[in-house]
């Protein structure tokens, strides 16, 4: 692991989300949002993420956005530091 080898504060958090078209009305974008969150207190869908490790969160979909913005914050000061290209 990176962190093992002098880079403590190095972790990378994996996220999921989902999204739609970018003219999407606010209304279906509120539904939209409730009833993944809904699904998210299901049963079988908390059984699925204990099994394959990973954590629900849910949210609004400004949290979402602040999630997205606090990432690209944070890697874009990364990839300037570093001259990092693609390839």
């Amino acid at each position: 692991m990176i962190s093992r080898q002098g880079l403590e504060q190095f972790v990378i958090h994996n996220w999921f989300g989902v999204v739609g078209p970018g003219r999407m009305g606010a209304a279906l974008t509120a539904r939209w949002n409730e009833e993944i969150n809904k699904a998210m207190q299901a049963p079988e869908v908390q059984r699925r993420f204990v099994e394959n490790g990973l954590q629900r969160l849910g949210g609004s979909q400004q949290d979402f956005v602040r999630q997205i913005m606090a990432d690209r914050a944070k890697w874009g000061e990364v990839v300037r530091a570093h001259n990092i290209r693609p390839e």
